[in-house]
């Protein structure tokens, strides 16, 4: 699919650079769990997420309802921890981020035990879930922009389920959510996507096309790729440390561009869902070169693009980044993998007060100047 020279586009021996990336309007999430936090009072929830839309700088946030919070185990619903799932959304839209990605994920161990021995009851279980998924929102005042089903689903990494299954779960969580969030001229439609880990083990390629080739393939309008570049190396160091070139491969980004213009995702929403570098010794500058080595990347790979004249948000809509705050109170729930908090980009200093980390710093930087420049035209002169 050949775009070079579309009308309202520069020629190659007019394009700029700087122009090209000012054009940019990449939306930026970050993965957030402050739900997990249960001591928090409502105005101290709309102050922290006020800050991670004015100190990190991102549009929205990635916020997990936790199927494992929602039930008793007999049941019936945790009341106390829908009051404060639904806290967060208000808070979350009164701090003044953009609508939501909600997460349908985290079963418990007994719900996992039940999808291996009954799926039949699994899936109405999920069906009771995401209904109350989206009365929650209602009840917050909060129409969500994405609603992703699982996470990963192609690997066995955190949950194992069979391809059946997840068409089923995405079929049926489309069908409850079109009826609950219907499309209207004032109302844009809300998207239902799911996420593929880009782990050469999982066959991720295959098994994107096998998904979106399946029933489940029209039910989706998003599809999400996790993809961590600094993890190719030794403990996630970024390569110019260790003495090669200063890009990450883009071979994962090269193939999902080629399937965006012109094969299985022509017709989806495509979102880099996970993505991130971490801090493994407390202000290190490991997280910082990790994250300059991921922009320059992307910025490196759009630009190819954008000289042909395709637009880099109308390849990847939407970037999440890996993870926002180092709260105590969360938790890994990847068996024997590595605690989550060095992932986060901001937290808190001596006198209490949050602050970016250096990683935060620069990926601070480079939303405003690589991403979407529009959401901050002073950083942009």
């Amino acid at each position: 699919m050949e775009l070079t020279n579309q009308p309202g586009t520069e020629s190659q021996a007019s394009f700029s650079v700087e122009k090209a990336r000012q054009a940019r309007r990449i939306e930026t999430f970050v993965s957030n769990y402050s739900a997990d936090v249960k001591g928090l009072t409502y105005p101290e929830r709309v102050r922290y997420k006020k800050g991670l839309r004015d100190v990190l700088g991102v549009s929205s946030e990635r916020m997990e309802i936790r199927m494992k919070d929602l039930f008793h185990r007999d049941g019936s619903f945790n009341e106390d921890e829908i009051r404060i799932y639904e806290d967060e959304l208000r808070a979350g839209k009164e701090a003044g981020l953009a609508a939501p990605n909600i997460a349908l994920f985290t079963p418990d161990e007994w719900m996992k035990k039940l999808l291996k021995t009954s799926p039949e009851r699994f899936q109405d279980m999920f069906k009771v879930y995401t209904t109350k998924v989206a009365e929650m929102c209602k009840s917050a005042g909060v129409r969500p922009a994405r609603f992703q089903v699982m996470s990963e689903v192609n690997t066995n990494f955190q949950i194992k389920i069979a391809p059946e299954i997840v068409i089923n779960l995405i079929n049926d969580t489309s069908e409850i959510f079109r009826k609950e969030f219907p499309v209207s001229e004032s109302e844009p439609k809300v998207k239902i996507m799911t996420t593929i880990s880009t782990v050469n083990n999982w066959n991720w390629k295959k098994y994107a096309e096998k998904l979106l080739s399946s029933p489940a393939g029209v039910s989706l309008d998003t599809v999400g790729f996790d993809y961590y570049p600094t993890l190719e190396n030794l403990a996630g160091m970024p390569i110019p440390i260790i003495g090669k070139k200063g890009f990450a491969s883009t071979n994962r980004y090269e193939w999902i561009a080629e399937q965006k213009l012109s094969g299985i995702l022509k017709e989806k929403e495509v979102v880099l869902a996970e993505i991130g570098a971490p801090e493994l010794i407390a202000g290190s500058e490991m997280q910082r070169f990790g994250y300059d080595r991921i922009i320059q990347t992307l910025d490196h790979f759009f630009l190819k693009y954008e000289k042909r004249g395709i637009p880099a948000h109308d390849i990847i809509s939407s970037i999440g980044f890996f993870m926002a705050a180092d709260w105590p109170q969360v938790v890994s729930y990847v068996p024997g993998g590595p605690d989550v908090h060095p992932w986060a980009l901001i937290h808190r200093n001596k006198s209490g007060a949050w602050e970016l980390t250096s990683g935060g710093q620069v990926l601070k930087k480079l939303i405003d100047t690589r991403l979407n420049p529009a959401l901050n035209p002073k950083a942009n002169p």
